[in-house]
């Protein structure tokens, strides 16, 4: 089985840009535009693209995937060929992105996710990629009726209100603003003069300024990020079909995701910060290659419900009562440091500004503290904590946990509490602090 023809192309544009472009670029940039040397290039050019031409052709053709029954047979290479025999039980599953040329086209990426190995991505067309799951035994007849989530009215907003969205949206409008209001403007601009001019008395408010003007860019860019939101996440789909979930989503890159049960290690509600106003977070499947999304905005008391169907032994059940408070000091030796600096800073300059960004550690500091817990249920371990500003839940099959690390430092041992960094059959590990008589 070979890939789509079209991938040809593709193989002649990845050649030029992987091996070529910056070479030429430098041939240009050396000789530039004189007409002294114009008939060299130019027949330098068709040789290339020649040559190009042919080795993409037998890239192309040289790449193929077989199935026999039991095992995987990949072959790729021109000069130096490659033959990789996977046997079937090291195939974790097969998705699929796909960027909205290739759905015009009929194509779809498929990546097949091995053990151990990298991934193979072969662009096949439906019928083929259908063939292939076939005879792999990947899909399966559904047993369930198709979960569809719409974004609709909160959802959608506080899916927009994602952090990451958010603020590569302000800044991508920041940059315009500030793009068009200096394009005019470079050669007498005075920056230079500008900077100069500036005393450190002038710092909190241009400070306090600054941030005014990215919190009102961040209001009008919110109606952008709504727009990526709804473009990304468009046709949300959560499919249970047989031993998978399958989850399906977007327009200009289609996501076609499939992960067997077997291989979900756990689940991971967060909220991040800005989501935590509304009440919604997002939920992700953990499991071998790492964290995947299930559902993009959901209610923390609406998880269960969630996953009710899909994967009920990994419901999220009630917490146990925070670690001891003797972990307030320990979790807050970093605050305490930020508290000598500053003052040490105040004693020295006198700018007593700064003292106000002392509340911001301690809030954050109060707030880790606070949703830190931890407890061991029947068949799952959970976690609860908070982390780089979002509210994090855990949800870890205990059969998936290989092995437990514990590390103390002189401070911990005084304070009768140690680190534990628990490992899964990913690269995800999920590090908490808890008393000396704690069990796992």
């Amino acid at each position: 089985m070979r890939e789509h023809p079209i991938q040809y192309f593709y193989h002649v544009t990845q050649t030029i840009k992987d091996r070529l472009y910056s070479f030429i670029a430098l041939i240009v940039l050396l000789i530039g535009t004189s007409s002294k040397y114009e008939h060299y290039v130019e027949r330098g050019a068709f040789v290339i693209g020649v040559l190009v031409l042919v080795y993409s052709f037998f890239k192309w053709k040289n790449k193929t995937l077989t199935f026999d029954g039991k095992q995987l047979i990949y072959k790729e290479g021109v000069f130096s060929r490659k033959t990789s025999i996977i046997p079937l039980v090291n195939l974790l599953n097969i998705s699929s992105e796909d960027p909205l040329l290739l759905q015009i086209l009929g194509i779809k990426k498929a990546t097949l996710h091995i053990v151990g190995n990298d991934d193979i991505t072969f662009s096949l067309g439906k019928k083929n990629l259908i063939a292939l799951e076939k005879a792999i035994n990947i899909r399966q007849q559904s047993i369930n009726k198709e979960k569809t989530t719409f974004l609709k009215g909160k959802r959608l907003l506080a899916a927009a209100l994602d952090p990451i969205k958010l603020f590569s949206s302000a800044s991508i409008l920041f940059t315009l603003i500030t793009f068009l209001q200096n394009l005019n403007n470079y050669e007498d601009s005075g920056v230079i003069e500008v900077f100069k001019s500036i005393t450190m008395e002038d710092l909190p408010q241009i400070i306090v300024g600054f941030i005014l003007l990215y919190l009102i860019v961040l209001v009008i860019s919110y109606p952008l990020s709504i727009l990526l939101v709804m473009i990304q996440y468009a046709g949300y789909q959560i499919k249970l079909e047989g031993d998978a979930i399958r989850i399906l989503y977007g327009i200009m890159k289609r996501i076609d995701r499939k992960v067997p049960i077997q291989q979900i290690n756990g689940i991971l509600y967060e909220q991040r910060f800005g989501q935590r106003f509304l009440g919604y977070g997002q939920l992700w499947l953990m499991t071998m290659e790492g964290k995947i999304l299930l559902d993009v905005s959901v209610q923390e008391k609406n998880v269960n419900s969630v996953l009710e169907k899909l994967l009920p032994e990994l419901k999220i059940e009630r917490f146990a009562p925070p670690p001891k408070r003797s972990l307030l000091l320990f979790e807050q030796m970093p605050i305490l440091l930020s508290l000598i600096l500053v003052f040490l800073y105040y004693y020295f300059f006198g700018y007593s500004f700064f003292l106000y960004f002392l509340f911001i550690p301690v809030f954050f500091g109060w707030l880790k503290w606070k949703h830190e817990s931890y407890s061991e249920l029947k068949n799952n371990i959970q976690i609860k904590k908070w982390r780089a500003g979002s509210l994090k839940i855990y949800s870890l099959r205990k059969t998936t946990i290989q092995d437990m690390a514990i590390s103390t430092s002189w401070l911990q041992r005084k304070m009768g509490v140690k680190t534990i960094l628990l490992s899964q059959r990913s690269e995800e590990e999920v590090d908490l602090y808890q008393a000396e008589n704690v069990k796992i």
